[in-house]
C-alpha cells in the first residue's frame, strides 16, 4: 500500500467487517486469528482494486517500426489455397471412386478419407 492513511483504512475495513459478520465466529480458531484473516483479506481486496490493469489492444503498435500485434499472431488453419487444393483433391478422388467398375458378389468399394 502506499501510505499509512491506506494502511489504516484497510484495516478499518477488516475491524468493520469482521464486527458486521461476528455472528460468523463459530469458535474453531482463537478470534484473533479470525478477526487478523478478515483484515488481511480486505486488505488484499484493497490492493487488487487499485492495481491497474495493463490492456493493449491488439491493433495498437507498440512501436512505430512494428506492425500491429494481431499482425503477428499466426493464423494456425489453413490457408484459403490450402483449402481450395484440399477441395480440388477430394473431387478429383470421389471420381476416380465413381469411375471404378462395380463391385461383383459381396464384394464393395469403401474409401477413407482422412486428413
Amino acid at each position: 500500500m502506499g501510505n499509512s492513511n491506506e494502511v489504516e483504512d484497510a484495516l478499518q475495513d477488516g475491524l468493520l467487517c469482521a464486527f458486521r459478520h461476528r455472528s460468523g465466529f463459530k469458535g474453531r480458531c482463537q478470534l484473533l486469528t479470525w478477526v487478523t484473516s478478515i483484515v488481511v483479506n480486505a486488505a488484499l481486496m484493497r490492493l487488487r482494486r487499485m492495481r491497474p490493469g495493463v490492456m493493449i489492444s491488439i491493433d495498437q503498435k507498440l512501436n512505430r517500426e512494428d506492425p500491429p500485434l494481431a499482425n503477428r499472431i499466426p493464423d494456425p488453419g489453413p490457408n484459403p489455397e490450402e483449402v481450395y487444393a484440399r477441395q480440388e483433391r477430394l473431387r478429383i478422388l470421389e471420381q476416380k471412386v465413381r469411375s471404378l467398375p462395380r463391385p461383383t458378389g459381396k464384394l464393395s468399394r469403401s474409401a477413407v478419407f482422412r486428413d
